[in-house]
């Protein structure tokens, strides 16, 4: 996880739920990965899809 430049395995705590520190540490990796993302010349739908495909949703 320490890759992740996640030192503390409790900030993937899921109390709080979605508004709690393992949802904002969710939301900062979400924000990253799609800058890169865009950086790198893959189109938003292109990382939607990847995540859908990644949490097993096939989406429309």
């Amino acid at each position: 996880m320490t890759d992740l430049g996640v030192e503390k395995l409790w900030e993937w705590s899921s109390e709080g739920g979605t508004d709690g520190w393992g949802a904002g540490i969710v939301g900062q990796l979400l924000l990253m990965a799609a800058e890169r993302g865009l950086a790198l010349g893959y189109r938003p739908a292109e990382l939607v899809a990847f995540l859908r495909r990644a949490v097993g949703d096939a989406g429309p």
